[in-house]
């Protein structure tokens, strides 16, 4: 079955979301001196991980979920490995951005693989490179058997009802000031983009 991913992305700041706020932080966690694109500081992913049940066990997951996506920096590698994008750039003007959405449909399966996530999100940039920010992982509703929705890294999947599945960010690579899971970044912007959708008004 294929999945109207436009019509989620349009739609889903007509959802009221709700999400952990991350506090606390340490030093020795994590750092960003692996790769140069990576943007977090050890404090503030500290911040999120120490809120875990398992801090190292999350940080473990966190640190192979890079290694396992750096290589897509490069979206033309992204689009080598069949990432394709999804639409325009997305983006709410009071809540922030999301970007391109660039998904894998062969991995819209119900699975849930850390490594592998259904989709990649860039943010355009004034030289017109595509920045890696963030993955998303999808889980159709139809796929998925359990009563509770699918969780990662501690946290539930949120639902869109429109568009027929579970979904949850990652902000792996930038900043997020609103929380690591939540939908939108006020550190993205879709100023660059070729094309863009502000879904704010469709809450109106």
């Amino acid at each position: 079955m294929i999945y109207n991913l436009k019509l989620y992305f349009t739609i889903s700041a007509m959802l009221c979301f709700s999400v952990l706020v991350f506090t606390g932080c340490q030093d020795d966690m994590l750092t960003s001196s692996e790769n140069e694109h990576e943007v977090l500081s050890s404090k503030e992913i500290s911040a999120q991980v120490q809120q875990s049940k398992d801090p190292a066990e999350m940080n473990r997951k966190l640190t192979d979920l890079r290694r396992a996506t750096a290589a897509f920096h490069n979206v033309e590698k992204a689009e080598a490995d069949g990432y394709s994008v999804d639409g325009p750039c997305i983006y709410h003007s009071e809540l922030g951005g999301m970007g391109y959405h660039y998904v894998k449909p062969e991995l819209m399966d119900g699975s849930i693989n850390l490594l592998e996530p259904e989709m990649l999100v860039y943010e355009p940039k004034p030289n017109g490179h595509l920045r890696l920010v963030a993955v998303e992982y999808i889980v159709p509703f139809d796929a998925w058997v359990d009563e509770d929705p699918p969780s990662l890294f501690g946290q539930d999947f949120l639902p869109n009802e429109a568009g027929g599945f579970y979904a949850l960010h990652v902000w792996l690579w930038r900043n997020n000031p609103s929380g690591m899971f939540f939908d939108w970044n006020p550190n993205v912007s879709c100023e660059h983009a070729d094309e863009s959708l502000d879904v704010a008004g469709l809450t109106e």
